[in-house]
């Protein structure tokens, strides 16, 4: 699976967001700045506690967020979302 594939299943598949009004969003909002980005953030992880052999706990945790940071003059400006 490639990359842009897969952040399109992450990111957009589940939402009411498009790439293409996602990269409107950006370009307007760093329209006036000297340089910016936007990242988007995926992670999966799991645990397990074992007691003397036996399994005491099992977690499996999913977050995923994206963060813009627009850059102007010698003035930074940031935003981040994470659920």
């Amino acid at each position: 699976m490639s990359d842009s594939k897969t952040t399109e299943e992450l990111f957009f598949d589940k939402s009411e967001m498009s790439n293409s009004s996602v990269q409107k969003l950006l370009s307007n909002t760093l329209r006036h700045s000297d340089d910016g980005e936007l990242f988007f953030e995926y992670e999966q992880s799991e645990s397990f506690i074992f007691d003397d052999g036996i399994l005491r706990s099992a977690n499996f945790d999913t977050n995923q967020g994206f963060g813009l940071r627009a850059i102007h003059d010698q003035t930074v400006a940031y935003a981040h979302f994470s659920e």
